[in-house]
């Protein structure tokens, strides 16, 4: 009789391992076919749960915490940054004191930040641009959970145009922060610039732009990263493509895009490859890095929609990219409008508000109104929004193409 219930009992768990072993393979390819949203079943779905009772003044720039449960929030007008569970809607100032300025370096909320604009992660640690101070702070996460700021790029109060690497790198206004595998790059906005720093030495080099002079040319950089022939105004925040986007051209990929504040345009760095804290172009003129304008034209604002070279903007200030559409996605600020770049077609959209009207209002993309969008943020299938005239966070549901207030106080 025990071996008949052994017998019976081996049976059975094979028919349960082979079922799993069936159900898997199934499931496996349905992810391979697209039929299964990856996100939902590797993560649990995605749920942002709104906080209308959160005060934020001027919210101006995003990145997903380590682990992808939490969003980092600059917030320009208290000089603070916060850390926000969006599922479970909870937000808290983490870095900084409301109110209060300095450059003071030390754990948590005891440091002092002065107007800090941007934020990105690196391998270790957490970047922060700042205006007032003209410097790049660096956030370690200690064992205990607790927060280390110091500064890491720059020296508070003293603005210029100096490129010695570590404190002794000056910049003006420095906004836009991108960190790729080693090197950050940072749009030096009031001087005009694009501007590298290796986290492996803090030592730094130039992109593109005559540091401290505006200007319109595109151009390029020598391999050297010293001179450049290209300029910008103003420029105000970086993304990277890594998709090719014409197979004629096998250097067409990998391309760095910026949005060119005070030129009214979206630039572009071709064929920029980063691995392992190297920096360098894979082809092209003897290694030089290619500066080109793809959209906009310089030094003229407007709002039209269309082909890559009849798309005007008006002082965009955010532009982050996705990969999987070769898709950029702009907060024209300016416009108080959010816009759609599909450089596959050569084509630009506006996808959320009415340009030219500024306000505040949720519900249908289309008749949704911003007050100067200066932050932008891609966790699909939402594009979180600073919308920093209103002290708010925004989400534009890119399915249903419906706006929501999740984050502040309407």
């Amino acid at each position: 009789m025990k071996l008949v219930i052994k017998f019976l009992l081996i049976i059975l768990i094979g028919l349960v391992f082979s079922c799993m072993h069936s159900k898997k393979s199934e499931l496996q390819n349905l992810i391979l076919f697209g039929l299964v949203d990856q996100s939902e079943w590797l993560f649990g779905k995605v749920e942002i749960k709104s906080n209308l009772d959160y005060p934020l003044v001027e919210p101006s720039g995003m990145a997903l915490e380590r682990g992808g449960k939490s969003i980092w929030i600059v917030d320009s007008g208290t000089h603070t940054v916060h850390l926000w569970n969006f599922n479970q809607g909870i937000a808290k100032v983490v870095l900084g004191k409301k109110g209060e300025m300095g450059s003071t370096n030390d754990m948590g909320t005891l440091a002092r930040f002065s107007r800090p604009a941007k934020i990105a992660l690196d391998d270790h640690s957490i970047l922060i641009s700042e205006e007032n101070n003209h410097t790049i702070r660096r956030v370690y996460r200690r064992k205990d959970n607790q927060f280390l700021v110091q500064t890491f790029l720059g020296q508070a109060g003293t603005s210029g145009t100096a490129n010695g690497g570590g404190i002794s790198t000056q910049f003006n206004t420095p906004r836009g922060i991108y960190h790729l595998s080693g090197t950050i790059v940072i749009a030096d906005s009031n001087n005009h610039a694009l501007r590298l720093a290796y986290i492996n030495d803090n030592s730094t080099a130039l992109l593109g732009g005559l540091i401290g002079t505006s200007g319109t040319d595109d151009g390029s950089t020598n391999r050297q990263r010293t001179s450049s022939t290209a300029r910008f105004n103003s420029p105000s925040e970086i993304t990277y493509l890594r998709k090719n986007l014409n197979s004629n051209d096998p250097y067409d990929m990998r391309n760095i895009f910026v949005v060119d504040t005070g030129n009214h345009t979206i630039r572009k760095i071709k064929n920029v490859w980063v691995n392992d804290n190297t920096f360098s172009t894979g082809g092209g003129n003897a290694g030089s890095f290619e500066i080109s304008t793809i959209s906009g034209l310089a030094g003229t604002s407007g709002s039209n929609d269309g082909s890559l070279s009849e798309a005007r903007f008006n002082a965009p200030e955010s532009i982050v990219a996705d990969e999987e559409n070769a898709y950029l996605y702009v907060a024209d600020t300016g416009n108080h409008v959010i816009r759609r770049i599909n450089l596959l077609e050569n084509k630009v959209t506006t996808i959320a508000g009415i340009s030219g009207q500024s306000g505040y209002r949720d519900g249908a993309s289309s008749q949704a109104l911003f007050k100067n969008p200066k932050s932008i943020f891609l966790f699909k299938p939402y594009l979180l929004i600073s919308d920093s005239g209103n002290g708010l966070i925004r989400e534009l549901n890119l399915n249903s193409s419906v706006v929501r207030t999740v984050l502040g106080k309407p």
